[in-house]
């Protein structure tokens, strides 16, 4: 009920059942909307505006100007071995370590 995304990944307000095909044209059309413009796509336009739509309708105060403003920093992983295997993990400021 919080959650405005919530129904569009109901069938008839029910979750599907296994095997049930879900269709969901939003994120169908968010997805060729990024496909299409990449991070523009994102950052600007249609899909920023429904982001900031979101968070604002839940306190936040998130502007378009934020997302325009937003710039990635690419940096290279970390990485060590662990049993054998390699592992890579992201530096501060990332959601790992």
């Amino acid at each position: 009920e919080g959650n405005p995304g919530a129904a569009s990944l109901l069938v008839d307000g029910r979750p599907p059942r296994h095997g049930e095909v879900l269709r969901n044209p939003e994120l169908a059309a968010t997805l060729r909307t990024l496909a299409s413009k990449g991070a523009e796509g994102f950052y600007k336009g249609p899909v920023a505006e429904a982001i900031v739509k979101c968070v604002r309708a839940k306190g936040g105060v998130l502007s378009l100007e934020d997302l325009a403003a937003h710039a990635t920093e690419r940096v290279e992983p970390l990485s060590t071995t662990f049993r054998g295997k390699t592992v890579h993990e992201l530096t501060p400021n990332g959601s790992g370590l």
